[in-house]
């Protein structure tokens, strides 16, 4: 890519959100499967998380932590987090990266890296 490793990935994004299919619509605090991406952009593995909120191309996804299992829960934990420290984990990734079920994700990842 010639650049810099974070801003290679970010060009990546801008050219992949309109090739991929459009994602499904997801309800805050439901599972979602994203399939991960190396520092290169390829696809390499499926992980699940929780829905927070879409922008644009983009969905913000938070791990699951330590056992907390509702939305509400989740979202205080990353309050408490970003005032203590300034910091919080949570995760962005294309929308077109996301799906619904695991099995949809694992076939995405599939094709990707077997086609």
């Amino acid at each position: 890519c010639g650049k810099a490793t974070m801003a290679c990935i970010a060009d990546q994004f801008k050219n992949y959100k309109h090739q991929a299919a459009p994602a499904p619509e997801f309800t805050p605090g439901e599972p979602v499967y994203a399939v991960e991406r190396d520092e290169d952009g390829n696809a390499c593995e499926v992980s699940g998380y929780m829905y927070l909120a879409k922008a644009a191309d983009a969905v913000i996804l938070s791990t699951y932590i330590n056992g907390l299992e509702t939305l509400e829960e989740t979202l205080q934990y990353h309050i408490e987090q970003t005032a203590e420290d300034y910091d919080t984990h949570l995760s962005v990734f294309p929308a077109a990266d996301c799906y619904a079920t695991h099995p949809q994700a694992e076939m995405a990842l599939i094709l990707e890296t077997e086609g």
